[in-house]
């Protein structure tokens, strides 16, 4: 009991007298203060992300074409104990989507690198195209180098040419060509080379001599 009881003043003053307050207000109703045994519901930290992974996936034209299941290696990054980080190698399956292209980005949620209090990043996978002997990629299109002769390089003329997709093309060189010109055949860019002579027969000297007293 208390000591004297509540007397004769109303539930307000009372309160206020108890708890320093200024006036009572009911913790039942909703507009002031939370009911008795409940908390105030507040928002949770933002959950913390590991770093993502990258690598690329090597692939032929061939394969990039077809698609299907390929085996991926990476080191993903494992936190311990005591801000140790420990390197695990791992293997993974993944699945390249038929036509696919060079450069394309594969994004598997969760499985990057760890975070010590949150969850791991995601793993991110670009996919390289081999595009072939004698050829480069150069702003996402391949360039093919085609080694011709002199002669072929002024005169002009036609040259056999094989794709790097296999398929074989028929290209016209135009007179005074140069080196280091390009001609574009569907998605890729023919650049003309010079053909090297490593021996030149007697007639052939012969010739040049005559081209070079003639001014060429």
């Amino acid at each position: 009991m208390f000591g004297g009881g509540f007397g004769g003043g109303n539930m307000n003053d009372i309160f206020s007298q108890m708890f320093g307050g200024g006036g009572f207000s009911n913790p039942f109703s909703r507009g002031g203060g939370q009911p008795f045994g409940q908390r105030s519901a507040s928002p949770s930290p933002n959950t913390q992300k590991g770093q993502d992974a990258t690598g690329f996936l090597e692939l032929s034209i061939d394969e990039a074409e077809a698609g299907g299941k390929f085996m991926f290696e990476f080191t993903k990054l494992v936190p311990g104990s005591h801000g140790s980080i420990t390197k695990k190698p791992m293997k993974i399956r993944v699945n390249v989507k038929p036509q696919s292209k060079h450069g394309d980005k594969l994004t598997l949620k969760g499985q990057g690198h760890g975070h010590p209090d949150g969850v791991p990043g995601d793993l991110i996978i670009r996919i390289k195209i081999d595009p072939g002997k004698g050829c480069r990629w150069e702003q996402g299109r391949i360039v093919q180098s085609v080694e011709i002769q002199y002669s072929t390089l002024i005169l002009g003329g036609k040259v056999n040419v094989q794709l790097p997709n296999g398929m074989k093309a028929r290209v016209t060189i135009p007179e005074n060509s140069l080196i280091g010109d390009r001609f574009r055949i569907k998605e890729y860019d023919i650049e003309l080379g010079l053909l090297p002579n490593e021996t030149l027969t007697d007639e052939q000297k012969t010739l040049l001599e005559k081209l070079r007293t003639a001014g060429l």
